[in-house]
């Protein structure tokens, strides 16, 4: 049973060595989160650790979709109490590649953000929201990507408006 577990595991890698321009990764950043809008949302907390996962499908080498979840983590407002961040978010992410090994996106897409207050409780904004980066892939299935992302968050009603930003660097792996 072992030998045949070995057989499986290291036919999966030797697959992976060889994936092409299309299909399925995922990736897992984490970075610095920023929020800020001097005019409406003053925090005495703007930074905090932010998480971000995602899984994409790479139609070719130029063009692809990613689903992504962000944790922003915890900013606190001038005179409030810590409000926790989040948001998800659809995708279309579009790809130079400059060789085999590095590449630069700009994805683009619509995103769902959620301020957990004590005062209003959940207070959700859909809005447009767009990202940067580069990635470097050590193997065709690894590789290393360094990003930002922005997003809305709050809403004029209730907590004001913000724009919170990530950060960050992650890995990535493509099935």
């Amino acid at each position: 049973m072992k030998k045949i577990a070995s057989v499986v595991v290291l036919s999966a890698f030797a697959c992976s060595a060889f994936a092409a321009d299309e299909g399925v990764y995922i990736a897992l950043n984490v970075g610095q989160s920023s929020t800020s809008n001097p005019d409406t949302y003053s925090l005495s907390s703007k930074t905090a650790t932010g998480v971000s996962g995602l899984v994409g499908y790479q139609f070719n080498k130029y063009f692809g979709l990613e689903v992504q979840y962000t944790d922003f983590g915890s900013v606190t407002p001038q005179g409030g109490s810590s409000q926790k961040i989040s948001g998800y978010g659809l995708n279309a992410v579009g790809t130079y590649p400059f060789n085999d090994q590095w590449s630069a996106f700009l994805r683009v897409g619509a995103a769902n953000t959620t301020i957990d207050t004590s005062r209003y409780g959940n207070v959700s904004r859909s809005d447009v929201t767009w990202g940067i980066g580069a990635q470097y892939n050590f193997t065709p299935a690894w590789g290393l990507r360094v990003d930002y992302d922005s997003y809305g968050v709050g809403n004029s009603g209730n907590t004001g408006t913000a724009t919170t930003g990530l950060a960050s660097i992650g890995v990535v792996y493509k099935f």
